[in-house]
């Protein structure tokens, strides 16, 4: 039955309304300015110059910190000053035990593979603090529990998920661009694709229960496999 569901469940779009799509639309676009403003202020730091933090992975978790604290509290201002609760961005008491659940199942799964190919304890900690609660949960509560409802309201299912989608990949050029110097419209059409994507993906995983836990989990497992 959970498989079956749709993608578009009534309890995810309840108490947002289509104004809080235009908002949304500013709110990514000073986000994806500010990306770029954070990657050119430590570029150096993340790529080790000029740091006596020689640890890839711990430069690597101190960047996420940096780069997703303020989004994510500019989110919650939001939300205090439109009147919503959090769930509206996809934390619901419904599927809650059960995505945390299957996240740590899932997480278990992946160290012990790490452990078993001769990772080193401190990296797999690293990385699974960066990957698991920062990257996955960030980019699950900014993309799929912020950003896309917001949107649908505002611009219907289909044009709003597909927008949506187009966002997550366009905010992951900046790495490209700053950080590896490649072409500026290069590097934003080859993220549109696997960002719509990725987003159809992690969106079918969210609306399997209606919350965000779940696809935070396997967003962050994916990009740690990766």
């Amino acid at each position: 039955m959970k498989l079956n569901k749709g993608i578009f469940p009534e309890e995810i779009f309840k108490d947002i309304k289509k104004k809080d799509g235009y908002i949304a639309i500013i709110f990514i676009i000073t986000y994806f300015l500010f990306s770029f403003i954070d990657f050119y202020l430590f570029k150096d730091f993340m790529l080790g110059i000029n740091t006596k933090i020689y640890s890839k992975e711990l430069r690597r978790l101190l960047s996420g910190i940096g780069f997703y604290i303020l989004p994510i509290i500019a989110i919650f201002i939001i939300l205090k000053l439109r009147n919503q609760k959090i769930s509206t961005i996809g934390f619901r008491q419904h599927g809650l035990r059960c995505s945390i659940i299957l996240g740590i199942i899932l997480v278990a799964i992946i160290s012990i593979g790490h452990i078993l190919n001769g990772k080193e304890l401190s990296s797999i900690i690293y990385n699974l603090i960066f990957f698991i609660c920062i990257l996955g949960f960030s980019e699950e509560i900014v993309f799929r529990g912020f950003l896309w409802p917001r949107l649908v309201v505002c611009f219907g299912k289909k044009y709003g998920t597909i927008l949506s989608g187009i966002f997550f990949g366009i905010m992951h050029a900046p790495v490209n661009i700053v950080l590896k110097e490649g072409s500026f419209l290069n590097s934003i059409f080859n993220e549109i694709g696997g960002g719509i994507v990725g987003s159809l993906l992690f969106i079918y995983i969210y609306t399997r229960n209606s919350n965000i836990v779940l696809p935070s989990f396997i967003h962050g497992a994916l990009d740690f496999i990766a």
